[in-house]
């Protein structure tokens, strides 16, 4: 079931949420290389996930510039503000693995492929666990919506 239009800041909150509770859980983690810490090309990467699905295209960006205003208001640090812009960019990064019938898919989806589509997180852990993050962006990916 979809997010009502008018509780969109629900979701864009959870990922702020998400992400001080990674950034806590890994404080330790990390030597602060500002390259490190970004990892790959972020906004090309988020460029294919937002590619890859049309209907969503923007999505990714509109996640993170929402969610760092909110973490913004909220008082959080430069770098934590710049964490959740990431997260907010990558929070979909599983929907490359979800196959296109599916997920481009315009009529209702049977339960077989919505299981599929619920999976999008685990698959994006997957791609982003072997990137060098210094912290925790796995579990905001994982968690950030509704377990699978």
């Amino acid at each position: 079931m979809a997010l009502k239009k008018k509780y969109w800041w629900i979701a864009v909150a959870v990922v702020v949420i998400a992400v001080a509770a990674a950034a806590f859980a890994s404080k330790t983690r990390g030597n602060g290389n500002k390259e490190e810490e970004k990892g790959p090309d972020i906004p090309n990467l988020a460029a294919a996930i937002d590619e890859k699905d049309p209907y969503t295209r923007g999505h990714s960006e509109r996640v993170g510039v929402y969610a760092s205003k909110i973490a913004r208001e909220m008082g959080f640090t430069k770098e934590f503000i710049e964490r959740v812009y990431i997260a907010g960019l990558l929070h979909d990064v599983g929907k490359i693995g979800v196959p296109d019938e599916i997920l481009l898919k315009p009529g209702r989806l049977t339960d077989e492929e919505f299981r599929a589509i619920k999976m999008h997180p685990v698959i994006g852990v997957s791609i982003i666990e072997p990137i060098n993050f210094p912290w925790n962006i796995s579990a905001i990916i994982r968690w950030r919506s509704a377990p699978a």
